[in-house]
């Protein structure tokens, strides 16, 4: 991984720099690093600080008197041992190798600590509407079933995520950082924005509409396509191909605003809506129900409410098969 090549070279210049043998190219390269990242630069200071912890104990530690309390404390018995007293060279040398040991073993456990930290994880929403925050401060409003899967701190020259399933971003911006969503091979772009990706598994399509800002739609091999305020672009799977797409229907982001609009709707289109909305199955019993059009418009309301305003504008009754509701009623008199 790129993340764990960068960690090393910053391992290594910290070690140069703690012993003093780093070339002025290095400690400027290593002030860089740490200037931009905040967490390298609290893993610097840590090392740091326990290095000099263990400078200032080389300066004053008695040996023998530690020896006597360690003794002491262990209940350890006198015996007839020889005890060969070290040379003050031979002291020193090996100060310097516990030192050097040291150092490693404190930067291996800040290793450990920056990878745990670099670790990805998956959110799965399951219910519609389900909002989290990243690191960086940017917020995702997932709807069910969506799964988004991200590192727990950004490191890198990207900010990157994977989405399956259908979310709305709103991106921190950072112009030296940019924000890529991954959904299906598609790239999306963005360096702060707001917009929705909808990649479901079961669809051949990956839909994109910005809502504010500008993102790119990247694919290896396809030219990009750029998307502006109220813009849409789809990505066809089986064609590898992106292109612009009409403006979206009014309740594309009916499942986050909870406000739904109705006019001359179909009803199997009307409860595709609603489904999508609150995170429910519906399949019309009769076909010809489509027949009925709606002209309603619903804010914030449950779902029992709306259900309860639709069956009775057409008497229409639910059943229940599985997860699934069943619409039950007489299609609608069609005017010639």
């Amino acid at each position: 991984m790129k993340e764990e090549n960068t960690y090393m070279d910053f391992e290594a210049l910290v070690a140069l720099y703690l012993s003093g043998h780093a070339t002025d190219e290095e400690v400027a390269r290593l002030e860089d690093w740490v200037k931009r990242d905040p967490a390298m630069k609290a893993t610097f200071v840590e090392i740091r600080n326990s290095w000099r912890s263990l400078e200032a104990l080389q300066k004053t530690t008695d040996t023998d008197r530690a020896w006597d309390k360690i003794s002491q404390e262990l209940q350890f018995q006198p015996s007839a041992t020889r005890v060969i007293a070290l040379k003050k060279e031979k002291q020193f040398a090996n100060f310097w190798k516990i030192a050097a040991a040291f150092l490693v073993l404190v930067i291996g456990l800040y290793s450990v600590f920056y990878f745990t930290q670099l670790r990805e994880k998956t959110y799965l929403a399951e219910q519609p509407a389900t909002e989290f925050h990243l690191s960086d401060g940017s917020q995702i409003v997932a709807n069910a079933g969506a799964s988004v899967r991200y590192p727990q701190r950004f490191s890198g020259p990207q900010r990157r995520v994977s989405l399956e399933g259908e979310a709305f971003f709103r991106v921190q911006h950072r112009a030296d950082q940019p924000f890529v969503v991954e959904a299906h091979g598609l790239e999306i772009r963005v360096l702060g924005t707001s917009f929705l990706v909808k990649a479901l598994s079961q669809s051949a399509t990956v839909e994109v509409y910005v809502e504010s800002g500008k993102v790119a739609l990247a694919l290896p091999g396809v030219p990009e396509l750029i998307l502006t305020t109220g813009g849409r672009g789809i990505y066809n799977r089986l064609e590898n191909t992106l292109q612009h797409a009409e403006l979206p229907d009014a309740n594309i982001l009916s499942w986050k605003t909870r406000v739904m609009q109705f006019e001359n709707t179909p009803l199997d289109e009307v409860f595709r809506v609603i489904g999508n909305t609150y995170g429910r199955s519906f399949a019309l019993e009769n076909p010809r129900l489509s027949s009925c059009t709606l002209t309603a418009t619903f804010r914030n309301q449950s779902l029992e409410d709306v259900l309860t305003i639709v069956s009775e504008t057409f008497s229409l009754r639910y059943l229940r098969s599985q997860d699934t509701l069943k619409v039950r009623g007489e299609p609608c008199l069609v005017q010639p």
